[in-house]
């Protein structure tokens, strides 16, 4: 189980997401106006420019993200260079440019070296320095030698392990394989400005926004028509609006964000604030409406029955 052997995974992992198309066709699209679209491709002396702005694009990528915090050097854009034009045939005297196609290979060749370069010097970090710690502890408690080397060895391998793992789809982070990209599976996230509804107490059933957070508990949350308190989160069902505000806004610059966002239209309209309206109409029913319903449904029963006999008396014929 070597690292090496997770170099296809990670390639595969980087070319496939839909971030990788994207941030390729922007930075050839930045090279080719800092030629003016004199030519048809990027040349080598933009690599270094171009892999700037692809880091840029490609960080919200797990695996660049965690192993590759800094654009790659020199050296590994040349080596990824090298790769990719090794037994292409160029035009002798012409000028050596890569096409779009070609700076895609590139660009997946350089983060996949990226990514695995850096892991490995993880590997090769670590381990030493957790021998190490093995070997003074044993030392210091008169350990055997096959005690402490069977704790190097295990050490080492969990280390390995989790880098390994780290490199692969199964990764220890909570993540969903969607269309060969890797996605968070949250959407609702407790954030100022994160519309909730409230779902226990006095205020059960209002939309409040959230302003602040106090601890890990509660929120400091507020509305257009109710003074601005503290809940426990439990209390808060997070939807999926949110609106854009600053940290413990004053009432009149909540009010309009909630306006400009049209909050109240878009809670009406998706299938939770609809279901709601439905459960209050219904609760605000008095007897009599109840019944003209309960005889509304018997008649529609029996307009139902009567068409669906009549078409199994045709089909019958």
């Amino acid at each position: 189980m070597g690292i090496s052997a997770s170099r296809n995974r990670v390639k595969s992992a980087v070319s496939r997401s839909p971030e990788f198309d994207s941030a390729c066709d922007s930075a050839f699209s930045h090279c080719l106006s800092l030629t003016q679209h004199a030519f048809p491709g990027v040349f080598p002396f933009q690599l270094p420019t171009a892999s700037a702005h692809l880091h840029g694009s490609l960080s919200a990528l797990p695996l660049v993200h965690r192993w590759v915090p800094s654009p790659p050097s020199r050296s590994q854009i040349d080596s990824a260079l090298r790769l990719v034009i090794l037994g292409r045939s160029i035009t002798v005297g012409g000028p050596q440019i890569l096409s779009l196609a070609e700076f895609k290979q590139w660009a997946a060749e350089l983060y996949t070296a990226a990514v695995m370069e850096n892991a490995g010097k993880a590997v090769l970090t670590r381990v030493p320095i957790g021998i190490a710690g093995i070997a003074g502890l044993g030392m210091a408690t008169r350990s055997g030698k096959e005690l402490i080397g069977s704790a190097i060895g295990v050490y080492a391998l969990g280390v390995a392990t989790s880098i390994y793992l780290s490199l692969s789809d199964r990764s220890v982070h909570m993540k969903r394989k969607i269309d060969g990209y890797e996605q968070l599976p949250f959407k609702r996230y407790v954030e100022i400005g994160r519309v909730a509804l409230v779902n226990y107490g006095k205020e059960y059933g209002r939309l409040v926004v959230i302003v602040d957070v106090i601890d890990q508990n509660r929120a400091l949350v507020d509305a257009p028509d109710m003074v601005r308190t503290q809940m426990n989160f439990k209390r808060l069902s997070l939807t999926d609006i949110k609106i854009n505000i600053n940290r413990v806004p004053r009432k009149k610059t909540l009010v309009q964000a909630m306006q400009e966002a049209d909050v109240q239209g878009k809670w009406e309209k998706s299938s939770w604030g609809r279901k709601l309206i439905v459960q209050r109409k219904r609760a605000s029913l008095s007897d009599f409406d109840r019944f003209k319903i309960m005889l509304a449904r018997i008649k529609r029963g029996g307009l139902i029955r009567q068409e669906l006999a009549k078409l199994k008396k045709e089909a019958a014929s």
